[in-house]
C-alpha cells in the first residue's frame, strides 16, 4: 500500500516540528550545562560524556579572492574571517562503565 503525498507531507511537517522542538530543548540544555560547568570542560553522566571545547573557525572568502587576480597572502588574510564558538562532543560511555538500572 502506498502512502499519499498529502499524508507524507503532513508526516514530514510533524517530524520537522518535533526536530525543531528537540533542537530548542538541546539549546536550552547546552546553555544550562555551560553555565553549570562555568566554561569549557568535561562532565560524565551515567550514560554519556560531554566535552565542551572552545574553537575558532576561519572562513576564507574565495569568491572575493577570485575577483581579484593574483591573490597574495595579504589578500587571503584580508578576506579571511574568524568566528569563535563552542563545540559539544557527546559520546556514549563504555558499557562496563555504565550503571545499569535495576
Amino acid at each position: 500500500m502506498t502512502i499519499s503525498a498529502e499524508i507524507l507531507a503532513d508526516r514530514l511537517g510533524d517530524v520537522q516540528a518535533e526536530i525543531a522542538a528537540l533542537r530548542e530543548m538541546e539549546s536550552q540544555i547546552r546553555g544550562e550545562l555551560l553555565e553549570e560547568l562555568g566554561g569549557p570542560g568535561t562532565v560524565e553522566g551515567e550514560l554519556f560524556r560531554v566535552t565542551i571545547s572552545e574553537q575558532i573557525r576561519k572562513v576564507v572568502n574565495w569568491q572575493g579572492i577570485a575577483k581579484k587576480l593574483g591573490a597574495s597572502a595579504q589578500m587571503i588574510r584580508g578576506n579571511t574571517r574568524e568566528t569563535e564558538g563552542l563545540r559539544f562532543n557527546v559520546s556514549a560511555r563504555k558499557t562496563e562503565t555504565r550503571k545499569v538500572a535495576a
